[in-house]
């Protein structure tokens, strides 16, 4: 007995319960994706309302609304366009 535990096959009984077979990549991209989205609307939210709470003339959220929206717009782009042609 060399002390090493050995595993017996379980002749597929497993196979049908995997479910559909899906690159996991795709599904990480996609939550990522949605995480940054999420994140973009609530701080930008509280950035036009603290434009708003402050009564400022000019609307200063325009800049990281553009600036941070153009990276979304890459982000998804990468994940919905470029990703899924390079699996």
């Amino acid at each position: 007995m060399t002390g090493h535990a050995r595993t017996i096959g379980t002749g597929g009984l497993s196979e049908d319960l995997d479910g559909p077979r899906r690159h996991p990549g795709v599904v990480h991209h996609r939550h990522w994706l949605a995480v940054d989205a999420l994140a973009y609307a609530v701080v930008n939210l509280l950035l036009v309302a603290g434009w708003i709470v402050t009564e400022a003339a000019f609307f200063w959220p325009v800049f990281p609304l553009f600036g941070w929206g153009i990276a979304l717009v890459v982000h998804t782009w990468v994940v919905l366009v470029v990703a899924p042609t390079r699996t």
